[in-house]
């Protein structure tokens, strides 16, 4: 009964063809290759019956796995752009055409940032890098599964996990030679959840399901960001978060089939009823700090310390369940129709250091869904149809967004749609008309539409005596 298993995987840079830098000289810094892999990751499973009186026992399944990156951070190749104004003749309307060679002679340009590519335009793999690492990522995750059957209509579950990782990447995003852009991104996580459940089968088709939810998480994170096109003091400047979350949940869910009542006979009988209700509670603290010695070119100017800091703490609760309505006509023929309310709880972003608030909040998301299905299958199964139609209607989306703050640094956040729907049909057609021929049809039309959307952007206003606010 009881066992041991596992697995491991290598994969080392030899078995990839990827782009190579520059001859001896120029910019390799001792490598030969970038984009390279040195990755490694093992896995391991045991079970264990562990024995209770009265002829009992507890089944127990331990997971454990890990892994490591020990390869170069990722590189791409800048390529340098020039551009020109092109009118079209028929409209008059003019706009920029760009080319990576002059159209007229056929050099390569110079681009904005002052960069020309010269010696790998021809060679897609190779490139011109002053900085091609290393990254690193270490991984351990673990997870404890225990399952006991105390009597023959009560079975009690519990899932216990824990996962963390620590990451250090030194970045080349400018893709080039010149050192303009080469940040350093560090973090660490630890996750612990806790799951457990118990079910009651108070009749041979019908049962209850009780349980509860457990989440706790930290997270650290520092990134150094160095500009060197625009500050000439101490261009780089640190950002330091810490984000915490605590996360529990209660929730039952059923499995009810309706017996025959009197005057419907066995119609009634066709019908069964899933539905859950879950209680969902989160809490989130964020605490956001960037800073830098403000210098020539910064957007406050003189030689004052720079700092944006800021905590935020939240928590958020709501409501959510399902219920499904299903119609057998036959064993093999059957209906449902199904409403849930799905939610996610509020987020905060962690923002640069010239922004106007350095913690940005999210509202909580969400979707009520409809959804209305026929699953049939026809001649001895030869024939299958699966038809679906369905609608999601979003309260506060979180969509994903990449702007620029008031002073043109880039701002990666988290924004609330106010209103998005999404509706649409799938399809899934089977048949066998011959032996071993075997056909399929499946398609699906999906239509999707931000209804209600709005966002903000800051605005940078100079005051004299006082600089940019």
């Amino acid at each position: 009964r009881n066992s041991a298993r596992g697995q491991c995987r290598f994969t080392r840079p030899e078995e990839f063809n990827p782009p190579r830098l520059p001859p001896e000289g120029q910019n390799n810094r001792g490598k030969d290759w970038v984009n390279d892999k040195d990755n490694w990751a093992a896995r391991g499973l045991i079970s264990y019956s562990m024995p209770l009186p009265r002829d009992q026992e507890v089944d127990w399944l331990l997971s454990l796995n890990g892994g490591q990156n020990k390869g170069l951070a990722t590189q791409y190749q800048h390529v340098s752009m020039g551009q020109v104004r092109i009118i079209d003749p028929d409209t008059g309307v003019s706009q920029n055409q760009f080319f990576s060679r002059v159209p007229q002679t056929g050099a390569v340009p110079i681009d904005r940032f002052s960069y020309k590519q010269e010696s790998t335009l021809s060679d897609p793999f190779a490139g011109e890098y002053d900085r091609v690492g290393p990254e690193r990522l270490d991984l351990f995750g673990a997870s404890l599964q225990g399952d006991w059957s105390p009597s023959d209509v009560l079975d009690l579950s519990s899932l216990s996990g824990y996962f963390w990782h620590d990451r250090e990447t030194f970045a080349n995003d400018d893709a080039g030679p010149k050192s303009w852009l080469n940040n350093d991104y560090t973090d660490d996580a630890w996750q612990f959840t806790q799951e457990t459940t118990a079910t009651w089968l108070w009749s041979e088709e019908n049962d209850v399901t009780v349980g509860g939810y457990f989440l706790m998480e930290d997270l650290d994170a520092n990134n150094i960001f160095r500009d060197n096109r625009n500050l000439q003091n101490n261009p780089a400047f640190n950002q330091d978060f810490e984000q915490d979350t605590l996360q529990w949940a209660g929730y039952a869910r059923t499995h009810f089939e309706l017996p025959p009542l009197p005057r419907w006979g066995e119609f009634t009988e066709n019908f069964s009823i899933d539905a859950s209700v879950r209680y969902n509670w989160a809490q989130k603290q964020l605490d956001n700090k960037a800073e830098r010695q403000a210098g020539f070119g910064s957007p406050t100017g003189g030689g004052s310390q720079l700092t944006n800091e800021g905590i935020e703490k939240d928590a958020w609760t709501s409501w959510t369940g399902d219920a499904v309505l299903t119609y057998r006509f036959t064993e093999d023929v059957s209906v449902y129709f199904k409403f849930s309310r799905g939610w996610k709880p509020g987020h905060f972003n962690a923002n640069n250091l010239t922004s106007a608030n350095p913690v940005g909040s999210v509202n909580p998301e969400t979707l009520d869904s409809l959804e209305g299905a026929l699953r049939a299958s026809w001649f001895e199964g030869r024939l299958t149809t699966n038809l679906t139609a369905f609608k999601y209607d979003y309260q506060d989306l979180q969509v994903f967004q990449v702007t620029t703050d008031a002073f043109g640094a880039i701002v990666r956040r988290l924004i609330n749609s106010e209103e998005a729907e999404i509706w649409g049909v799938e399809w899934e057609i089977t048949g066998e008309p011959l032996e071993r021929l075997i056909l399929n049809f499946s398609g699906g039309y999906l239509d999707s539409e931000y209804t209600n959307f709005k966002t903000s952007f800051e605005r940078a206003q100079f005051n004299p005596g006082e600089g940019f606010r």
